[in-house]
């Protein structure tokens, strides 16, 4: 063999053993990242024994600190990253199916088995990838400690006459409430000119205050924005969404304004960690109550009323003409018990507390809850 042949051939075993190892690399990524997606999934579950260990290291820990890194970079933006950031994620998508196809078309001296392999190993990656950053980011709120449980509240279900006396009571709150808008006559629509122009910033400080009295921590700045393109959204029956990937709520602009208040409290509050929708709206409706605003008290006190309205089963209460056309101006309200359960929420708190705060809360241990 010639010495030319011979630098070839040396050429073609080096540049085989390099594609060799860049290969394994690529697979040792993929094992990694594999691994700590299926860890995150795993430690997910077991976090569901400990909530108190969640709370206080993840969820006032951790958390926190990405909740800083989220709203002092991508929340100071002036326009919403999301659409951007999802053009990028869907590109990125898309060159990873081109190099996918690409991978099987060159290397097809590799058997179809082993080419299965290294594509579902590619998938687990990515999926692992997704889970790692949904829940280090936000999911692992799930398992945190309940608020019934944090503030002594005894929740029970109620029953229909129990349920029906709650009513009444929101019902009077409702309409006294909306006697005290200026601007609004009794038997006028509400407009959304009657809410502050900065109602994001006016709904943020409503809940941090809220919050802050019950003891609960409020960090960084979370932005909930109104998008103009809500088709998906009305699509699927929301009305906003909190995006754990970007760290901001989206809202639509087809909310009517009564209710805008309420939804921008309600997103907010997933934003400070809370998973759970009727956690959410409990918050949102304290928030509300916070507001020296009567026109924000009463988009409170009208969604507290249409929660209650899905556990009457058809019974109906005697409004206002005016309110009837608040009421039905809601669009899509969630009406499973995943989001009623804001109403125990709601009537446990009231036996213990008072809804607008001025000082902090000393709650009592659960034993001591009044039955």
């Amino acid at each position: 063999m010639s010495e030319k042949s011979f630098n070839i051939l040396g050429e073609h075993m080096r540049g085989r053993l390099k594609r060799q190892a860049q290969f394994l690399l690529k697979v040792d990524r993929r094992i990694k990242w594999l691994g700590a997606g299926m860890f995150c999934f795993a430690l997910f579950s077991v976090l569901s024994f400990f909530p108190e260990f969640t709370e206080k290291y993840y969820s006032r820990g951790l958390f926190i600190v990405i909740r800083y890194v989220y709203d002092y970079t991508l929340g100071l933006l002036p326009f919403s990253p999301a659409i951007w950031l999802n053009l990028i994620f869907f590109s990125w998508f898309l060159y990873k199916v081109f190099k996918y196809i690409k991978f099987n078309l060159i290397n097809r001296e590799v058997s179809v088995f082993d080419r299965l392999k290294y594509s579902l190993l590619s998938a687990g990656s990515f999926a692992g990838k997704i889970s790692v950053i949904f829940f280090v980011g936000w999911g692992f709120n799930f398992y945190r400690v309940p608020i019934e449980d944090y503030a002594g509240l005894d929740l029970h279900p109620l029953d229909t006459q129990e349920t029906i006396i709650e009513a009444n009571l929101a019902r009077k709150k409702c309409l006294s409430t909306r006697l005290k808008i200026e601007g609004l006559s009794e038997n006028e629509s509400f407009r959304a000119d009657l809410l502050p122009k900065d109602l994001e910033t006016e709904m943020r400080k409503n809940l941090e205050h809220a919050m802050k009295m019950m003891g609960y921590p409020t960090p960084g700045r979370v932005r909930c924005r109104t998008i103009n393109n809500d088709y998906w959204l009305r699509r699927f029956g929301y009305t906003g969404i909190y995006v754990s990937f970007y760290g901001e709520a989206l809202m639509s602009d087809k909310i009517a304004p009564v209710y805008r208040p309420f939804f921008y409290a309600h997103e907010i509050a997933h934003g400070f960690g809370f998973f759970d929708e009727a956690d959410a709206n409990f918050f949102a409706y304290m928030a509300c109550m916070q507001s020296d605003n009567p026109a924000i008290q009463y988009s409170g006190c009208l969604a507290h009323m249409i929660y209650l309205s899905h556990e009457l089963e058809g019974l109906r209460l005697s409004y206002p003409q005016a309110v009837l056309r608040d009421l039905s101006s809601s669009g899509t309200f969630g009406s499973q018990e995943e989001y009623n359960r804001m109403i125990l929420l709601v009537h446990a708190w009231g036996q213990k507390y008072p809804y607008k705060l001025d000082k902090p809360i000393k709650y009592l241990p659960k034993k001591n809850v009044r039955k």
